[in-house]
Formats: C-alpha cells, structure tokens, sequence
C-alpha cells in the first residue's frame, strides 16, 4: 500500500517526531548552553581562605561532633572510643539514632516496643523510613555518662552504611545541654542532681564561621582543618570508667566474667 509522509506522520507519531528532529536546522558553531549552576554554587562556597564544598566537609569538621566518645558494649565487655565525628548533638532531633552499623558492630540488643508497630522518621530529603527497634547502651562523653536509649536506623537500601550516633532531645535533656552556637560549644552535665558528673563539661567543636561572599551556610575555618590533619590525641576522659551503680544479679554475673577493654573504634 502506498501512503504520502503525511498520512504516515498522521498514522505513527514517532515518525512524526523523526521527521521533525531530521528537518531541523541546528548550528554547531553556536552550540548547546551551558548552565551557570555550577559556577554560581563554587562562587557561593567560597570561603575566606579556602573553598569548601558540602561532599568536602568531613565529618569531624561539622557542628557539635562529639570528638571523644566512648560507648560500654556490655555483651562485648568492651569500652569502645568512637572515630572522631561519629557522634553528634543535635538539638533538631526528638529522639536519639544509631546507625545499624554501629549497632551490629558493637553487638547491642535490639528490642521493639510491645503493642506499637513502628516509629516513622522523615529523612531530609522527604522520604519516610519506619524506625521499629531500639538499643540500651552506655554512652559518655568529658566523663559524663548516661544510659541512652536509641532507636537503630535501617541499613540504606542503596550505598553503604556509615558508623554514627545521632544524640537528640532525650540525652541532651539527660545531661542538662547547653548548646552555644557562637562559641561553637556544648556544656554538659548536671553535678546537682547527678553527682557522679561531678562538675559541668564545656565541649569545644568544630569552629566555624561566616563566609564573606554569602550568608546561606557556614563554613569551617582554616585552623580547624590544619588541626584535623595532625595525630588524633583522645582526651584523658575517654579513658574514664562508667560509674558504678547497682545492677541486676544478671548483670553482675555478665560483668564478673571477664574485665573491660579500652578499644578505638575507628568506622568510617
């Protein structure tokens, strides 16, 4: 059968769409735009001394990172010194978050809460993740410690996992924080009422300030990074004992077989 190519255009649409492409006139010399998004993103990034962008940032260098944090895994008998940056305050979170990383890696117990099928979190970017168990554990900091319960973060479907702990409201209502963004540093403890802190910690961050080109985000400042890449040195707390406190007879027993261990755990 024989049909015109505008019958045929009629009949199928993507030999209409053919057609139109193969029929325009395109100049090569011109070519295609380029878009101005990326410069526009490094001239905002740029920061007095250096230019930072976000996947640069490490993760010691962020906000209130808690450098020197030391988890008791009772199963393992084991006192483990988190790597610097793995555990961070965060004032913006209604419940504490450990990675399922860290929890598998320190063999902690994960429990559900009887009669509730799950707690739903919205990540940043937009998404829904179901939260259903939680860990115990003992977590100090400047020698200020607390038994913090944590609900485990689901091992991401796509990438790899990342060893952290996010501290929200529960700890930093348990340890009575004060958190100073100025001055870049959290003071924690709360000798009154607990006086096994025996006197307030002040915690200095990572310091950071404001880029003179924009006033979207801020930056790390340059002593921070030239600190960051000398030998790490563990603060003398990091080897301070958990407080004794009474314990269960099970407890006991678990904590009589065998003696605890300084560990560095080092997950990245």
């Amino acid at each position: 059968v024989t049909i015109s190519i505008l019958d045929l255009m009629q009949i199928s649409p993507d030999a209409a769409k053919a057609f139109k492409h193969y029929s325009t006139r395109r100049n090569n010399k011109k070519g295609r735009k380029t878009s101005r998004m990326e410069g526009i993103s490094s001239t905002l990034l740029t920061a007095s001394k250096q230019t930072t962008a976000p996947r640069g940032i490490q993760q010691y260098e962020r906000p209130f990172r808690l450098l020197d944090a030391t988890i008791v895994s009772t199963k393992l008998r084991k006192k483990m010194i988190l790597d610097k940056g793995a555990a961070q305050a965060d004032q913006g979170s209604d419940i504490n978050l450990i990675s399922n990383l860290l929890a598998n890696t320190l063999d902690l117990e994960c429990r559900e809460i009887p009669g509730i099928k799950g707690f739903m979190m919205q990540t940043a970017d937009g998404n829904l993740t179901t939260l259903r168990t939680f860990v115990i554990f003992k977590f100090g900091v400047a020698g200020i410690w607390r038994s913090v319960h944590a609900y485990v973060r689901p091992k991401p479907k796509s990438g790899e996992d990342t060893a952290s702990l996010l501290l929200g409201l529960p700890w930093l209502f348990s340890v009575k924080a004060t958190i100073n963004v100025y001055e870049n540093c959290i003071a924690i403890g709360d000798p009154v009422s607990n006086p096994k802190d025996i006197k307030r910690q002040i915690i200095k961050c990572a310091a950071w300030e404001s880029s003179p080109h924009q006033q979207l985000m801020l930056v790390p400042r340059s002593d921070v990074i030239a600190q960051a890449k000398q030998p790490r040195v563990l603060d003398q707390h990091a080897f301070v004992d958990y407080p004794s406190e009474e314990t269960s007879e099970s407890e006991e027993s678990e904590n009589d077989d065998s003696e605890e261990s300084d560990e560095v755990l080092d997950l990245k």
